[in-house]
């Protein structure tokens, strides 16, 4: 960008600058180091709200998912939302039961309804955040609420009653008052360490305290998270698959479908394991790995992949190639001795 100016003012504020924007090239490649940038500062909202909306079935999500991605497009909502399955809340609260679960690897349909119940969680949950002048986060609380009508309820939050709300010991282990307590932390720009606890789902022994101690404490994930226009009949062909094939494999689905910009969302499957058990850990690669190959056969590639997919290299980077082919040249220029994470998204 602008940055090669000795003097120029606004390096930080137009990224692009003059001539072709380079930027792109290190995310997600091993061609250098970043050793300099910017980050944008923001004023503390005058009013933060979150909302939280309940679907009951698979087709209610698709439906809300198309929904939202309509109110993006608006400009009624205009901050990442996030829909969850019960899985991915439930996993927050608790561990794996393996006092009392039919089968030591996954949960029955019935043995999920009876965590749903405990728990008061929906099978589809999607939070999101607003924040701004008062009267802003109204009106756009109720276009949602009015659009929302006869789909699903919206429940909302502000950023006062969640502190009034966490001070009640039953209010504050309820799932949706933590993810809303993560959620406004984000828009605080705090970190929250909530989602976290999840990663302990398939832990026997260890509950999660505080510090979190993942790595630690040997939990396991591999994290597949392919891309998918926001819409209910590109939903329901990733849902059928990822259902398919965690039953194949024998893992609970634990998803979330974050609406990333107007028209496109990422789906992010956690396939949690323990890696104390290499029976468990190779499972879980293999699980990873066909639901990769899977969704970039319908259509859905990945934003990102890790080292589980090596293999899958051939299918997501092919030698011929032409981009391949422009991408390993750029790797010659920039680090031709390949000193820098060799192999990284099959860059040689």
């Amino acid at each position: 960008g602008f940055g090669r100016f000795e003097n120029a003012e606004a390096t930080h504020l137009y990224s692009h600058g003059l001539g072709p924007s380079l930027d792109g090239m290190f995310s997600q490649s091993n061609f250098g180091i970043v050793v300099r940038l910017g980050i944008w500062l923001m004023p503390r909202p005058r009013s933060l709200s979150m909302y939280s909306i309940e679907a009951r079935s698979d087709t209610d999500a698709g439906e809300l998912i198309e929904l939202l991605g309509q109110l993006r497009r608006e400009g009624v909502i205009d901050t990442a939302v996030h829909v969850l399955n019960d899985m991915r809340l439930i996993g927050v609260l608790r561990n794996y039961p393996f006092g009392w679960a039919s089968s030591q690897r996954s949960l029955s349909e019935g043995e999920r309804c009876r965590l749903q119940r405990e728990h008061s969680i929906a099978p589809w949950t999607c939070v999101g955040g607003l924040q701004g002048d008062v009267k802003i986060v109204r009106a756009r609380l109720g276009v949602i609420r009015s659009r929302c009508k006869g789909l699903a309820r919206v429940l909302s939050l502000s950023e006062k009653q969640y502190t009034l709300l966490s001070k009640i010991p039953f209010a504050s282990r309820l799932a949706k008052i933590q993810m809303a307590g993560a959620l406004l932390n984000l828009q605080r720009g705090k970190v929250s360490e909530t989602p976290l606890k999840g990663l302990y789902w398939r832990k026997k022994d260890i509950v999660p305290g505080e510090p979190l101690l993942p790595i630690e404490h040997r939990c396991g994930v591999q994290w597949c998270s392919p891309v998918i226009p926001t819409t209910s009949a590109d939903f329901s062909r990733m849902i059928t698959l990822v259902r398919a094939v965690s039953h194949a494999y024998e893992f609970d689905c634990n998803v979330s479908v974050n609406l990333v910009t107007e028209r496109a969302s990422c789906c992010v499957i956690g396939i949690l394991f323990d890696k104390a058990s290499a029976e468990e850990t190779q499972r879980a690669k293999n699980c990873y790995q066909e639901l990769t190959r899977e969704a970039v056969r319908l259509g859905y590639p990945p934003y990102r992949v890790g080292a589980a997919c090596e293999e899958l290299h051939p299918q997501l980077f092919p030698e011929g190639e032409l981009s391949s082919q422009v991408i390993r040249k750029l790797k010659r220029v920039f680090d031709p001795h390949g000193v820098l994470a060799p192999g990284r998204y099959g860059i040689q």
